[in-house]
């Protein structure tokens, strides 16, 4: 019996050693390879379409989609191509891309990719072509007139940096008659403006489809926690729209109607946001192509008919940083984001978690020390709780005294 006894043991203890490596190391490396692989796919997927100065491929109205980069390659090499103009704020830091205006490289500076401080500033945005490309772009669509597309080179006013103090304006003349005019402002946090001029020189009315987007290749190892959104995230008609990866994959694309409010992807920490105009009615997209994994984020507003000799004019946002409370509180209110505070996962009770969350930071700041915030906030809750757990006790008194009548 006893024999049996230790073979039964052996015989489990083996099968846990093997379903052990198997569930723990052998699993996550394959899914690591994977996702390495669908990474790599994803940046040689993602890149312009190949006709400079020419609308993007679709129907006009349609959002712009990415075209085939021809290869994978280093992203400082790609950084290094092409000429770009100097992003510089207090915590930012990186480049505007003058080829299709875009935003394709921006670090935090506020934050490490570790706890060593020495360690790399966390990297948010990458152009296309490298690993992990991430961008953002603002762009038109029209029927017939050549319009600035991810491809055209804007040429800058000056090479002046971009600085909170010092706008950045970028213009592109297609040679029919159609003048475009981006100007780019970014304050001292990670909010960019973006206020864009198009004027008809022509002889004939143009019908233009503006559009924004944000893309990304494949998407970062997730938190995996259940209780964290990672992910296409908006305030959408209202209500705020959380979609996962996994809701929109396999070429499946959600759409929204709805007026103003915020659009973007956000990871557990960071968050990249379109913010239109809170006055205009826009159609958004949440979309996925299954060659290289690409997911897309987008809106695309109403047609706007100019007659020659017309000028039209539209301010749009761009976030791009850290999700802090307080930040995201002040654009809420300064700027009349609605909810932009709830880009932050508190959980279905958020009614609960946002409060103590705004307190434990509260006292984290007052002390210096986030641990003794911790306790302080834990001995505020206890005495606010006391008249309550005072009646436990009373009653948790009362029983202990019935307690031998109970056993008898």
């Amino acid at each position: 019996m006893s024999d049996q006894k230790n073979l039964f043991i052996t015989i489990g203890l083996s099968a846990a050693i093997l379903l052990g490596f198997h569930f723990f190391y052998e699993a996550p490396r394959q899914r690591a390879l994977q996702e390495a692989k669908a990474r790599q796919e994803a940046a040689q997927a993602l890149a312009a379409p190949p006709a400079p100065g020419a609308a993007p491929a679709g129907a006009p109205g349609a959002v712009a989609a990415g075209g085939v980069a021809d290869a994978l390659r280093d992203r400082a090499t790609v950084v290094g191509e092409g000429q770009r103009i100097t992003i510089r704020t207090p915590r930012l830091a990186g480049t505007l891309n003058l080829r299709g205006g875009r935003f394709d490289d921006l670090s935090l500076q506020d934050y490490r990719e570790t706890v060593d401080k020495q360690s790399p500033a966390v990297t948010l945005l990458s152009p296309s072509g490298a690993p992990g490309a991430f961008f953002a772009e603002y762009g038109w669509t029209a029927n017939g007139a050549a319009v600035p597309g991810p491809t055209t080179e804007w040429q800058a006013a000056d090479t002046a940096d971009l600085t909170p103090d010092h706008p950045v304006t970028l213009r592109w003349d297609n040679g029919q008659g159609l003048t475009f005019e981006r100007t780019v402002a970014v304050d001292r946090n990670f909010m960019f403006t973006i206020s864009q001029k198009v004027t008809n020189g022509g002889a004939t009315a143009v019908t233009l489809y503006p559009y924004a987007r944000i893309a990304r290749a494949s998407h970062p190892t997730l938190v995996g926690s259940y209780m964290l959104h990672e992910g296409p995230i908006g305030l959408l008609d209202g209500s705020l729209k959380e979609i996962s990866y996994k809701d929109v994959s396999g070429e499946t694309s959600k759409s929204f109607d709805t007026r103003g409010g915020w659009l973007g992807i956000t990871d557990k920490y960071w968050l990249v946001s379109l913010v239109p105009d809170q006055t205009q009615s826009l159609t958004a997209h949440v979309t996925h192509q299954e060659k290289g994994d690409l997911y897309q984020t987008d809106y695309a507003q109403a047609a706007v008919t100019l007659e020659a000799g017309q000028s039209t004019e539209s301010t749009q946002r761009l976030f791009a940083g850290a999700k802090e409370m307080k930040l995201l509180d002040s654009y809420q209110d300064d700027l009349g984001i609605p909810l932009f505070n709830r880009a932050i996962d508190f959980g279905h009770l958020w009614f609960l978690t946002m409060p103590f969350s705004l307190a434990l930071d509260f006292f984290g700041r007052l002390l210096g020390n986030f641990g003794l915030g911790i306790m302080l906030f834990t001995i505020c809750l206890r005495t606010l709780m006391f008249p309550l757990a005072q009646k436990q006790f009373r009653s948790a008194a009362k029983m202990k005294k019935l307690q031998p009548q109970v056993e008898a």
